[in-house]
Protein backbone atom coordinates (compact mmCIF):
# COMPACT_ATOMS: atom_id res chain seq x y z
CA UNK A 1 0.00 0.00 0.00
CA UNK A 2 1.68 3.53 -0.89
CA UNK A 3 -1.50 5.44 0.04
CA UNK A 4 -3.94 5.68 2.57
CA UNK A 5 -6.93 7.83 4.04
CA UNK A 6 -8.86 6.14 7.32
CA UNK A 7 -11.31 7.79 8.99
CA UNK A 8 -14.97 7.29 11.05
CA UNK A 9 -18.13 7.35 9.41
CA UNK A 10 -20.15 10.20 11.96
CA UNK A 11 -23.02 8.66 13.93
CA UNK A 12 -22.96 4.89 12.50
CA UNK A 13 -19.97 4.14 14.66
CA UNK A 14 -18.07 2.11 11.35
CA UNK A 15 -14.47 3.17 10.29
CA UNK A 16 -13.76 2.96 6.63
CA UNK A 17 -10.40 2.51 5.08
CA UNK A 18 -9.42 3.53 1.94
CA UNK A 19 -5.78 2.86 -0.41
CA UNK A 20 -4.23 2.94 -3.33
CA UNK A 21 -3.03 -0.33 -4.28
CA UNK A 22 -0.70 -1.90 -7.39
CA UNK A 23 2.54 -2.49 -8.33
CA UNK A 24 5.56 -0.72 -6.74
CA UNK A 25 6.77 2.69 -8.16
CA UNK A 26 9.64 1.96 -10.64
CA UNK A 27 8.72 -1.63 -10.46
CA UNK A 28 8.84 -3.43 -14.08
CA UNK A 29 7.89 -6.29 -13.04
CA UNK A 30 4.43 -5.60 -14.82
CA UNK A 31 4.75 -5.60 -18.82
CA UNK A 32 1.74 -3.72 -19.54
CA UNK A 33 2.68 -1.06 -16.59
CA UNK A 34 6.02 -0.43 -16.79
CA UNK A 35 6.43 2.74 -14.70
CA UNK A 36 4.54 0.87 -11.62
CA UNK A 37 2.27 2.60 -9.33
CA UNK A 38 -1.41 2.49 -7.98
CA UNK A 39 -3.76 0.99 -10.38
CA UNK A 40 -6.88 0.14 -7.68
CA UNK A 41 -8.46 2.36 -5.08
CA UNK A 42 -9.66 -0.44 -2.27
CA UNK A 43 -11.53 -0.24 0.72
CA UNK A 44 -12.39 -2.36 3.97
CA UNK A 45 -14.67 -1.52 6.87
CA UNK A 46 -14.69 -2.48 10.18
CA UNK A 47 -17.34 -1.24 13.33
CA UNK A 48 -15.93 0.08 16.22
CA UNK A 49 -14.67 -3.41 18.15
CA UNK A 50 -15.13 -5.61 15.17
CA UNK A 51 -12.91 -7.15 12.21
CA UNK A 52 -11.71 -5.13 9.48
CA UNK A 53 -14.04 -6.87 6.58
CA UNK A 54 -12.77 -7.98 3.29
CA UNK A 55 -11.09 -6.13 1.12
CA UNK A 56 -13.02 -4.56 -1.79
CA UNK A 57 -11.99 -2.85 -5.13
CA UNK A 58 -13.68 0.40 -5.56
CA UNK A 59 -12.18 1.52 -8.98
CA UNK A 60 -9.83 -0.46 -10.81
CA UNK A 61 -8.83 0.23 -14.62
CA UNK A 62 -4.83 -0.33 -14.66
CA UNK A 63 -3.48 3.68 -14.58
CA UNK A 64 -2.30 5.36 -11.86
CA UNK A 65 -4.56 6.62 -9.17
CA UNK A 66 -3.95 8.86 -5.83
CA UNK A 67 -6.23 8.05 -2.90
CA UNK A 68 -9.57 9.70 -3.42
CA UNK A 69 -11.65 11.95 -0.93
CA UNK A 70 -15.20 10.94 -0.16
CA UNK A 71 -17.95 13.28 0.55
CA UNK A 72 -20.74 11.72 2.60
CA UNK A 73 -23.84 13.19 0.90
CA UNK A 74 -26.65 10.38 2.83
CA UNK A 75 -25.79 7.58 5.14
CA UNK A 76 -23.23 5.54 3.44
CA UNK A 77 -23.46 7.01 0.71
CA UNK A 78 -20.27 8.56 -0.79
CA UNK A 79 -18.75 10.61 -3.58
CA UNK A 80 -15.01 10.23 -3.95
CA UNK A 81 -12.83 12.54 -6.58
CA UNK A 82 -9.10 11.60 -7.20
CA UNK A 83 -6.69 12.51 -9.76
CA UNK A 84 -5.58 9.31 -12.33
CA UNK A 85 -3.54 8.97 -15.00
CA UNK A 86 -2.29 6.73 -17.86
CA UNK A 87 -0.01 3.60 -17.35
CA UNK A 88 3.06 5.85 -18.16
CA UNK A 89 2.32 9.25 -16.74
CA UNK A 90 0.75 10.14 -13.57
CA UNK A 91 -1.83 13.29 -12.95
CA UNK A 92 -3.61 13.25 -16.35
CA UNK A 93 -6.59 13.55 -15.03
CA UNK A 94 -9.55 14.21 -12.49
CA UNK A 95 -11.71 11.30 -11.77
CA UNK A 96 -15.20 11.00 -9.65
CA UNK A 97 -17.05 7.97 -8.74
CA UNK A 98 -19.77 6.83 -6.31
CA UNK A 99 -19.09 4.42 -3.45
CA UNK A 100 -22.40 3.13 -0.93
CA UNK A 101 -21.43 0.84 1.70
CA UNK A 102 -23.65 -2.32 2.65
CA UNK A 103 -25.34 -2.20 5.62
Amino acid sequence: MKELLLFRIPGYGTHIFVYSDGPAQRDLSWPSFPNGGRTSLRYKTKVVGGEWSEQKTFFHAGIKNSYPTLFEIAPRDYRAVWDSGRCTRSRTQILFGKLKLEK
